[in-house]
């Protein structure tokens, strides 16, 4: 069923009912290539009856409806195809030369792809990195500086374009000089969201620093049903997943699932104990994933060598001055008001502020919104 390494090429004909096929409700990958299968010119199906479909004994009923009552949108679909063609849009199926390799390898492929942009190549190392959207400062940081020092090795990071560790992911790659990363949607590779991550979006496009990519038709909406099947297409174009911060059921543990079910390699870093957006990644190591505590160990595991040092930069906590260690140890990776740091610390506001500034300069310290403070990692 799944197209092997002599790839059949798909007539012009063939590839616009993998189109065609992607509009139609209860329509996925493995139907489609069962007609695929079936069909010399997979095009004769519409000219099927509700008994011919019936006799193929490869549809249910709801699709066989679905794609009855489908034909009369024929026409405006074959335009939608036409614009599509010059749009700047990459249309690509399953049985084309630049599908990814990595992909294809997977159960349940997408039959299509659209994109804007590049795709990674077959030889570029990948790898994908996942977490949750209400990250706090810690996995942010963490997530910026492995996509950064990744992408300077010549790896692809992968991700979701999603608030959060995927977004900082995005834009830690986007730092390195000539980093490469690959935005996989919910939604159609013309639609930005979430809208804050428009400026990662336009770099990518704009500065050639990587694609968009997504299954779904260009304008549909990115909702909440999509997303584990664009968790799918993260772990499938990647030889290794990467998890900072998740909670223990989330979608990035859905990810982990679908990473090790096509034989990934998945990595965690670790978080302290009181934190439940580090849990889901405590839990993975416990159950046996591999500990990332540098980029180091990213890329020793995809057997690169390490042109130059990727461990975080030590802090020196013992120069700071008394009250400066007062303030600091009051920190959290979760953001901390004002008003209650100097609560725990008994010091006047006067002086906290000024330790806190000092802090910032200092590296241990960042303001996360206004008279909100955390841990700078």
């Amino acid at each position: 069923m799944m197209p092997g390494t002599n790839l059949q090429k798909l007539s012009p004909e063939d590839r616009f009912m993998f189109y065609y096929l992607s509009h139609i409700k209860e329509f996925g990958s493995v139907s489609i290539l069962k007609l695929k299968d079936k069909f010399e010119n997979l095009s004769d199906i519409l000219q099927y009856s509700i008994n011919d479909l019936r006799g193929l004994n490869l549809l249910n009923e709801i699709q066989i409806s679905n794609l009855l009552n489908y034909y009369e949108n024929l026409e405006s679909v074959i335009k939608e195809y036409e614009y599509l063609l010059k749009s700047g849009i990459r249309y690509i199926t399953v049985f084309d030369d630049d599908y990814p390799r990595k992909l294809r390898e997977i159960i349940n492929p997408p039959v299509v792809l659209f994109v804007k942009g590049e795709l990674p190549q077959d030889d570029m190392p990948t790898v994908a990195i996942i977490g949750s959207r209400a990250s706090t400062n810690y996995g942010n940081t963490v997530a910026e500086y492995f996509g950064e020092c990744l992408a300077d090795e010549g790896v692809g990071i992968i991700s979701g374009m999603a608030r959060g560790i995927d977004g900082r992911a995005h834009k830690g790659a986007l730092k390195s000089v000539k980093g490469k990363t690959y935005a996989v949607l919910g939604g159609g590779v013309n639609v930005v969201y979430p809208r804050e991550n428009v400026q990662i979006y336009d770099q990518i496009i704009d500065k050639e620093r990587g694609g968009i990519i997504s299954e779904m038709l260009p304008g549909t909406s990115a909702i909440s049903q999509n997303f584990p099947m664009r968790n799918r297409i993260i772990s499938g174009l990647s030889d290794i997943v990467l998890v900072i911060e998740a909670r223990e059921q989330s979608g990035s543990m859905i990810t982990v699932d679908l990473a090790l079910e096509q034989g990934r390699d998945v990595l965690a870093v670790p978080g302290r104990v009181s934190d439940p957006m580090s849990r889901g990644c405590n839990l993975l190591i416990g159950n046996g994933a591999k500990i990332a505590n540098s980029p180091s160990d990213v890329l020793e595991l995809l057997n690169l060598s390490v042109k130059k040092i990727t461990t975080f930069p030590e802090k020196n906590y013992n120069s700071l001055a008394k009250k400066e260690k007062i303030v600091y140890s009051t920190l959290d990776s979760a953001p901390k008001h004002l008003e209650e740091i100097v609560h725990q610390t008994g010091l006047p506001l006067r002086d906290v502020m000024s330790i806190l500034l000092e802090l910032e300069m200092k590296g241990f310290a960042v303001q996360i919104s206004s008279n909100y403070y955390g841990l700078a990692v």
